[in-house]
């Protein structure tokens, strides 16, 4: 499974620091990119992210929708299923016209009434109805 980490930070081994930030590829597939930005840990207090870029290229069918969910696991199964599965935060973007990149705003792994997540899912619907979906942890 993907982990959203700053990916800058593991590699100079600076994790250990008080807070480390970078950005971080989720998802390369030929025709889908996903791309999480202002990743922000900082050691046990949650990771943020500053945003996540969606991005089919060019000749690739277009997003129409993304949805994001980050959630405590429950059933050690992949993917955010309720129940078991604790929903944490969520944000999801509707695009009326297709478009080659899509962009969701950001979100934190704690700081929610409903506590912190230690996975996360991400599903994006291209204009044919195609559905890709990755998840992982933090």
């Amino acid at each position: 499974m993907p982990l959203i980490s700053p990916l800058p930070c593991l590699l100079a081994g600076v994790l250990a620091a008080p807070c480390c930030s970078g950005d971080s590829i989720v998802l390369d597939y030929d025709c889908l990119k996903v791309a999480a930005t202002g990743v922000r840990d900082c050691g046990g207090g949650g990771v943020t992210v500053g945003g996540l870029r969606v991005e089919a290229p060019s000749g690739c069918a277009k997003i129409s929708e993304v949805e994001v969910v980050y959630y405590r696991d429950r059933d050690g199964v992949p993917g955010f299923q309720a129940p078991p599965d604790v929903l944490v935060d969520q944000r999801s973007a509707s695009i009326a016209t297709p478009t080659q990149v899509a962009t969701v705003g950001s979100m934190s792994s704690s700081g929610t009434p409903n506590g912190r997540a230690d996975s996360w899912s991400i599903e994006v619907v291209d204009e044919n109805g195609g559905t890709t979906t990755t998840s992982g942890t933090f």
